[in-house]
């Protein structure tokens, strides 16, 4: 993929579409985990993961961005949420938490992204 983006770099523009490619180059989201819980009639979604930094030196963490969704992969809701730090060192890892209260029915998975940069 790197080759050849670096051959044709229009590429990026395909790869990135079809979420191959990230905005945030260095930075791997890993390890996500979904509960569903209710506490006092109120349905919560807890999603949780890990950021790690693959690059060779610091990078700054950006919000994360999570998308509900349903049957077929259609969008239910988005949400953003920040991660547990603001900047990782090469080889950290760092941990994300994000809650949804009185989630919509039918949500079949959660992607996880980062924010697209400014």
């Amino acid at each position: 993929k790197d080759t050849i983006i670096e051959s044709v770099p229009d590429t990026a523009q395909v790869y990135r579409a079809a979420g191959l490619l990230s905005d945030h180059p260095g930075l791997k989201i890993a390890r996500v985990t979904t509960v569903k819980e209710t506490h006092d009639g109120i349905r919560k979604l807890i999603v949780r993961g890990e950021i790690e930094n693959v690059a060779s030196g610091p990078v700054p963490v950006p919000s994360l961005e999570l998308t509900m969704l349903g049957e077929g992969a259609d969008k239910l809701y988005e949400w953003t949420a920040a991660a547990a730090t603001s900047q990782l060192g090469a080889g950290e890892k760092g941990r994300f938490t994000a809650v949804a209260h009185g989630f919509p029915e039918g949500v079949r998975d959660v992607k996880v992204s980062f924010t697209p940069p400014k």
